[in-house]
């Protein structure tokens, strides 16, 4: 398996990264590269949801299989020889939030994206942490 990991400290309190975390259907708004996202069935995020994603020209559905609010949460994407796990985790630090993303890709086509194009892969961490931390930011109370 191949495991790649991003961290950023927050300028915010673990609630509102939670919110930014979670809040999928916004997060075309703080992603450029994220084109549309929503909740398969509506409803509130909880374990079992299913989310849709079209991130650029690629179109998945990530499964909540984990979910601690403000703690964890851990998405997983399925295909014919791939497994990907996103697993995001908060840790307060003060008036700051430590947030981590780690990817784990499984699988023979997940461990050669992992090899072959990791630059990439970690791009897209850097890139969704970016969205979570510009998310979070914004929503200072006023």
């Amino acid at each position: 398996m191949g495991t790649i990991k991003e961290v950023a400290l927050v300028a915010a309190p673990a609630e509102r990264v939670w919110q930014a975390v979670v809040d999928f259907e916004a997060r075309p708004r703080w992603s450029p590269r994220v084109k549309a996202a929503r909740i398969v069935g509506g409803g509130p995020l909880q374990v079992g949801s299913r989310i849709r994603l079209k991130v650029d020209r690629d179109q998945f559905t990530s499964t909540v299989v984990e979910m601690r609010p403000r703690e964890r949460l851990v998405l997983l994407v399925k295909g014919p020889g791939f497994r990907v796990r996103h697993i995001y985790e908060l840790y307060p630090d003060g008036e700051a939030t430590k947030a981590s993303i780690t990817g784990e890709y499984g699988g023979l086509i997940g461990q050669l994206v992992v090899r072959l194009m990791r630059g990439s892969v970690q791009r897209d961490l850097i890139d969704e942490m970016e969205a979570i931390c510009r998310a979070s930011e914004a929503k200072r109370p006023q």
